[in-house]
């Protein structure tokens, strides 16, 4: 009986592609399994090896866990692995080349490897784990940061990103918003349904167009 990957390679093929030539892949699984993906059973990246030109990798709503060999596709430009069960980050780093991460509805725990990829115009971490964003390293070109659903007491780290325009930190634990009082290119905040009680930070952020504040205890 063939692999999960072997039958990814076999609808690759019937759709007249050339696995090693191509530069985008797109899985999806979905309820109603309307998509001849739907029935394979990914549970790991290990078939990857057999894509080496890839730049856009789209795998969302499977059970990846493993994400060994990921590493090895340093071309890769955009990466959506939403809706899986992944819960170690630490293969993301060798991914330099990286512009958009879309890693919803995982199991990450913390940023690891996540925090140094410094080419990110785009981070959506929405619906995992994650307790601290402090580890995050000078992000110069991240536009779009979403941090919605987490664990998240703190916002020490954002900081680092100057150049910010959305920021979706909806659904944590958050107390301050000092953090964001240099995000001048901020426009688009949702922090409703944290326990910030002090909006002052974020008083002179003067593009700030779209903003949620929403489900915070009342400020004294």
């Amino acid at each position: 009986m063939n692999g999960p990957w072997d039958q990814v390679v076999q609808l690759i093929e019937q759709q007249g592609e050339v696995p090693e030539e191509l530069n985008s892949l797109e899985l999806i699984s979905d309820f109603n399994r309307s998509r001849p993906e739907s029935t394979i059973e990914l549970v790991d990246l290990e078939g990857l090896k057999r894509f080496p030109n890839l730049q856009k990798l789209r795998i969302v709503g499977f059970e990846i866990r493993s994400i060994t060999g990921l590493a090895e596709h340093g071309l890769l430009k955009h990466l959506d692995l939403s809706f899986n069960d992944i819960s170690d980050s630490s293969s993301f780093g060798a991914l330099e080349s990286l512009k958009t991460l879309k890693l919803q509805g995982n199991r990450l725990c913390k940023l690891g490897s996540i925090a140094g990829l410094t080419q990110l115009v785009e981070l959506n971490l929405y619906k995992n784990k994650i307790e601290s964003v402090a580890e995050l390293k000078l992000m110069p070109k991240l536009i779009s940061l979403n941090l919605t659903d987490n664990g998240l007491r703190s916002l020490d780290g954002v900081e680092n990103c100057p150049n910010l325009q959305e920021l979706y930190c909806w659904d944590n634990q958050v107390s301050s918003l000092e953090p964001l009082r240099s995000l001048e290119q901020l426009h688009v905040l949702f922090c409703h349904e944290n326990q910030i009680t002090d909006f002052s930070p974020i008083h002179d952020l003067r593009k700030l167009e779209q903003i949620d504040t929403s489900s915070n205890p009342m400020g004294p």
